[in-house]
């Protein structure tokens, strides 16, 4: 379970960092790939991203911490 810990974590500082409001961020790959088809279609998903990961992050502490 602490591997898991330590890939969300690592996953989440990534997304943090690249979610710099004065960036284009990940908008400059969607006109490159046409992943999203807008720059908010983008920001959304990351952002929705981040979310779930504070919330696997801290699930997961509070069950790492607990079973010690």
């Amino acid at each position: 379970m602490k591997f898991v810990w330590y890939i969300v974590s690592t996953v989440l500082i990534v997304l943090i960092l690249s979610n710099n409001p004065k960036s284009d961020g990940f908008g400059m790959l969607s006109s490159r790939n046409q992943v999203f088809d807008t720059t908010n279609q983008a920001t959304t998903f990351v952002e929705s991203l981040t979310w779930i990961c504070i919330i696997l992050f801290l699930s997961l502490t509070t069950m790492i911490a607990l079973s010690y």
